[in-house]
C-alpha cells in the first residue's frame, strides 16, 4: 500500500480518521462500548506526533484496514444515507473540524498539547496505548484545552453510559483523536467543499482503499 497510495487517498484516509472517531463516539454514547481495533487505531493516532507519512499515523500498510469503520461511515454519508445515527455523526464531524480550525490559530495551546502528549507517550510505554490511565490523560488534555473554547461538541446518547467517568474519558480521547485526524486532513489540503464537489472522486478513493 505504501508505494501505491495517492495524495487523494491519503486525504481520504485522514478524513476517514475524523469519521472513525465520530462513529466511535456514537457507539460509546448509544451502546457503552466500541469496536476495539478501531478504537485502538484512533487512540494510537494521537500519540504518533512525528509521522513519516499519513499512513504511519494509522498503522502503516494496514491503515486502510485500521480505518475501515471510518471509510465505511464516510462512504455511507457520501451516499446520503439518512438516519439519526448519520446525522449525529455528521454533527460530531462538523464540530471536530470547527474545533480544529480554532485550535490551529492558538500556537500556545498547540505547544501545551504537544508537551503533554510527550508525557502521555511515556505513560503508554509503561502500560499500553488504550490503558485507562493513558486514556484519562488524553481526556485531561482535551478538557484543559479544547473544552475551554466557547463552542463545545454536545454528545447525545444513553445517559447511563455517558454518566460513566470511564466512558467520558473515552469520549474526550476520541474527540482528541478526531482533532488529530482533522489536522492531518487540513495538512493534506482537505476542504469541506471536497465532500460536495468531489464526491465521485472521493467515492472511488474510498472504494479502492476498502478493496
Amino acid at each position: 500500500m505504501t508505494s501505491s497510495i495517492t495524495p487523494q487517498q491519503q486525504q481520504a484516509l485522514a478524513l476517514a480518521g475524523v469519521f472513525q472517531s465520530a462513529a466511535l463516539v456514537y457507539q460509546l454514547a448509544h451502546k457503552g462500548d466500541v469496536e476495539f481495533d478501531s478504537y485502538r487505531t484512533s487512540i494510537e493516532s494521537i500519540l504518533i506526533t512525528a509521522p513519516t507519512s499519513t499512513i504511519a499515523v494509522f498503522g502503516g500498510d494496514q491503515a486502510n484496514k485500521n480505518l475501515a469503520l471510518g471509510l465505511i461511515t464516510l462512504q455511507q454519508i457520501i451516499n446520503r444515507e439518512s438516519s439519526s445515527k448519520q446525522r449525529d455523526i455528521i454533527r460530531y464531524v462538523q464540530g471536530l473540524l470547527h474545533l480544529q480550525g480554532r485550535l490551529a490559530k492558538q500556537p500556545q495551546m498547540l505547544k501545551f498539547i504537544a508537551e503533554q502528549l510527550q508525557h502521555t507517550k511515556q505513560q503508554a510505554q509503561l502500560f499500553h496505548t488504550t490503558h485507562e490511565n493513558v486514556v484519562a490523560n488524553i481526556a485531561d488534555i482535551y478538557s484543559n484545552t479544547l473544552s475551554n473554547f466557547r463552542f463545545r461538541i454536545q454528545v447525545i446518547g444513553n445517559s447511563l453510559y455517558l454518566q460513566s467517568s470511564y466512558n467520558t474519558n473515552k469520549v474526550r480521547a476520541l474527540l482528541m483523536a478526531g482533532i488529530r485526524s482533522a489536522t492531518l486532513w487540513r495538512q493534506k489540503d482537505g476542504r469541506l467543499w471536497h465532500l460536495f464537489l468531489c464526491r465521485t472522486r472521493l467515492q472511488q478513493n474510498i472504494t479502492d482503499l476498502l478493496s
